[in-house]
């Protein structure tokens, strides 16, 4: 009986240390985004000229969305699949941040 309950409450403890992390995870990828956003965004404002700017920033508003959708699909994955592996999903999330903002 007593091997029981430590088992179930090693299984919340993990389950919460789990959820924890991956939201930790996700607002600092979130953090990370917005400040590289800034930035580029602050670039394109520099650099280009009225018309350039309008058509950059539509493009770059896009491509950041998709972006964001297809980082948070993988993180949702992987919440509702239990296989949290944290040094892979951290590198695709980079991939696909450098993929589309650096465009």
């Amino acid at each position: 009986m007593n091997t029981h309950i430590l088992t179930f409450i090693q299984y919340i403890l993990y389950l919460t240390i789990t959820t924890l992390s991956l939201l930790l995870y996700h607002y600092y990828f979130i953090i990370t985004t917005l400040s590289l956003l800034l930035h580029h965004y602050y670039f394109i404002i520099t650099t280009l000229s009225y018309s350039e700017h309008t058509i950059c920033i539509c493009t770059y508003i896009y491509t950041y969305i998709q972006s964001y959708i297809q980082s948070y699909t993988i993180i949702h994955t992987i919440i509702h699949n239990h296989t949290y592996n944290h040094t892979q999903s951290y590198i695709q999330s980079l991939v696909l941040i450098t993929t589309h903002i650096f465009i």
